[in-house]
């Protein structure tokens, strides 16, 4: 069974077979492009939640968008986001850090 992949184009939306090897690799552009729109989807996912947007809000403007994504699709991000800053948050910094900041006197 090839596993389907749904494309929105601004022809409507597509269904695409994408074969299923069990030896070798598989590249299309078409595939690469769906990534690249996922990964950018994830990004706005992200960054509302990191700004304190609810997961239903996150939901509701995505679906806006003409994008239909489920609560738990985010909430499953959000998880994963919060693994990644918690690992960042417990990570010893052990050497000297150089940095320059700019204070502005009004």
């Amino acid at each position: 069974m090839e596993p389907k992949r749904k494309l929105k184009t601004l022809d409507g939306e597509l269904t695409l077979d994408k074969p299923d090897i069990r030896s070798g690799s598989f590249t299309t552009k078409v595939f690469d492009k769906y990534s690249t729109v996922e990964r950018a989807l994830n990004s706005v996912i992200a960054e509302s939640y990191i700004n304190g947007v609810s997961t239903r809000s996150v939901n509701s403007i995505i679906n806006n968008l003409g994008v239909s994504v489920s609560t738990e699709y985010v909430s499953s991000l959000n998880k994963e986001l919060d693994a990644k800053v918690k690992e960042v948050l417990e990570t010893r910094i052990d050497d000297k850090i150089i940095y320059l900041y700019r204070c502005i006197i009004l």
